[in-house]
């Protein structure tokens, strides 16, 4: 009897591939992946996703249109909702004499371990919302890159409070302006890296999921630091 019942799952699996149009596999992202998308990504995904469950597709075949989701056909939402996102860059409000930005590298990579990269991240403490990010290595360059796209005006950077761990990349970055480095001073940062690594697949250190390339990595933290701010 399993036999049987297997042989006619396999035909209701046949047909049901059969029968799924072209568009139908276009728009299967539209429900698993609304998590990673932009406000206006999500909410044209989703008018589309029930228009076609208005056209009398059944379950078997929505769920099978799920399966035949592509990685390249992710990776093209993915990028088309980073360009949208990168076009809104966040403002810092808080008083000059009450910035207190923390700041932190993580480590991850591209393709194979030997290929690393670090993510340089800005965080401000009393709204936990991130200000900047760079993508990089863990040069003295990179570090004043990040500097310089801190969205923060010259009265804020001359009178904020910045926490850094002790690397020497941020000494000459950080020239002249108040740094705290005590133990303990990073500890919203750091906990931000460890909710990035469990949301993120690519960003677990063990892991079967990763970046083939710098431009897919970029687009996936774009999109979850978006993600983010929005629930702070």
């Amino acid at each position: 009897p399993w036999r049987d019942s297997m042989k006619s799952r396999q035909i209701a699996y046949r047909r049901a591939r059969l029968k799924l149009s072209k568009d139908v596999q276009n728009m299967c992202f539209g429900i698993p992946f609304a998590v990673h998308m932009p406000p206006s990504l999500l909410l044209n995904s989703q008018s589309d996703w029930h228009r076609k469950q208005g056209q009398g597709q059944d379950e078997s075949e929505r769920s099978t249109a799920r399966l035949w989701c592509s990685p390249q056909h992710r990776d093209l939402v993915d990028k088309k909702g980073a360009r949208e996102v990168m076009q809104t860059v966040p403002v810092c409000i808080t008083p000059p004499e009450e910035v207190v930005i923390e700041l932190d590298e993580m480590w991850t990579f591209v393709a194979k371990k030997k290929q690393a990269r670090w993510i340089w991240i800005a965080l401000e403490r009393s709204t936990r919302r991130v200000l900047a990010w760079v993508l990089g290595d863990r040069s003295e360059q990179t570090a004043f890159k990040f500097w310089e796209r801190l969205p923060l005006s010259l009265e804020q950077r001359l009178k904020g409070t910045f926490c850094t761990d002790l690397w020497r990349a941020y000494d000459e970055p950080l020239l002249g302006v108040k740094r705290l480095t005590r133990k303990g001073e990073t500890n919203h940062v750091e906990r931000l890296n460890c909710t990035l690594r469990q949301r993120l697949g690519r960003l677990a250190r063990k892991s079967l999921s990763f970046s083939k390339t710098d431009e897919m990595l970029e687009a996936s933290l774009t999109l979850a630091f978006h993600r983010y701010n929005l629930s702070r």
